[in-house]
């Protein structure tokens, strides 16, 4: 199932680090999560002209200047060597743990991440996620699709004494 829209919380606009960036630099980042190559985990093609012909106006150069202030921003994470891009938190504010089926092919979609140093970013978000929703629907799905990228998420997770390690070690099946 390939994505048909994107998810746009109002509370971007309540994000001082969003509301910082420049309208060129929101405009890119709109431009990327809209992205019809985005994948469920929030990994594209890294292609600055592709995304500058999006709009009027918007240059390969200003796109590649403005992807600068996002990365730097931590919005977005790049790899050159692959030419992939990921939006950070695009997981979580797509709400993907919620649903079953689209968690899986988040977990498929990671697996075919070419850039190891993006796949671990986004399983570290996994893991953020995982400490704070436990009990999204998803989870139990991902582990019983992909039993090691759970035990790899699993592992990352923070030891904060407020998750439900008991939820935790049920998907793990101990």
């Amino acid at each position: 199932m390939a994505r048909e829209h994107a998810r746009l919380l109002v509370t971007i606009w309540d994000d001082p680090d969003f509301t910082d960036l420049d309208a060129m630099q929101q405009t890119v980042f709109f431009s990327l999560i809209a992205n019809k190559d985005l994948s469920w985990c929030g990994v594209a093609p890294y292609l600055p002209k592709r995304i500058a012909g999006n709009c009027k106006g918007l240059t390969e150069r200003k796109v590649v200047a403005s992807i600068g202030a996002l990365v730097e921003a931590r919005f977005l994470l790049i790899d050159n060597e692959t030419d992939e891009i990921a939006v950070r938190t695009f997981v979580r504010h797509d709400k993907i743990i919620n649903s079953p089926n689209v968690t899986k092919a988040m977990g498929r979609a990671l697996g075919m991440v070419r850039s190891e140093a993006l796949a671990d970013a986004i399983k570290n978000e996994l893991a953020r996620l995982l400490d704070d929703e436990p009990e999204a629907k998803g989870w139990a799905s991902l582990q019983a699709a992909y039993p090691d990228l759970m035990d790899e998420v699993i592992g990352k997770c923070s030891r904060n004494p407020s998750l439900n390690h008991s939820r935790i070690r049920s998907l793990k099946g101990a």
